[in-house]
């Protein structure tokens, strides 16, 4: 049951990218069963077609869940974003998303090396699962807010939130 109750994992997001699409972003370490507490947080995406019931994004994770943590399951169309391993000391944190009018999901994630922050990155994942802008860095001493899911509008992204050392709330934007 510790192993159920630390899953190491963090809900993003839900998008919807219209057409019957959505995006569904968080963060989760890779492995279903144990092996879980060693390793470092990665994002991952799935977005699935309402109207079919079929994800368009590829990709399985498979391991043990269920209410005894006994019981053989699969996650499908799981996209990784990040592959940050161990020994490069990376984690994420505070895993946000939010859909433009394109149907294209932006994915902002703060980013940590050996627990010393490395600031506010972004990727872009297109409506069928393609990653159009790498992942880059765009704000290097502000924060994502934990309470508020950025928004869309007017062509970029907004969202309110402190600086690395807290005091003022700022207003930040990207135009990815």
């Amino acid at each position: 049951m510790f192993t159920l109750n630390e899953n190491f994992a963090s809900l993003g997001d839900v998008c919807s990218l219209g057409g019957g699409r959505v995006s569904f972003v968080a963060a989760s370490a890779k492995a279903l069963n144990s092996d879980a507490a060693s390793q470092n947080r990665q994002i991952f995406i799935q977005i699935l077609n309402c109207n079919g019931n079929k994800y368009i994004t590829k990709g399985k994770r498979t391991g043990l869940g269920g209410p005894n943590g006994d019981t053989k399951v699969t996650d499908n169309g799981v996209k990784w974003l990040t592959k940050y391993t161990a020994k490069s000391g990376k984690t994420v944190n505070n895993v946000q998303a939010v859909a433009d009018d394109d149907g294209n999901t932006i994915v902002l994630f703060e980013l940590y090396k050996k627990g010393k922050y490395q600031g506010i990155y972004y990727c872009v994942v297109n409506k069928n699962g393609k990653v159009t802008t790498k992942i880059s860095k765009c704000i290097k001493d502000g924060r994502l807010n934990p309470c508020e899911t950025p928004v869309w509008a007017n062509g970029k992204v907004w969202w309110t939130a402190n600086a690395v050392d807290g005091g003022n709330m700022f207003i930040y934007s990207l135009e990815p």
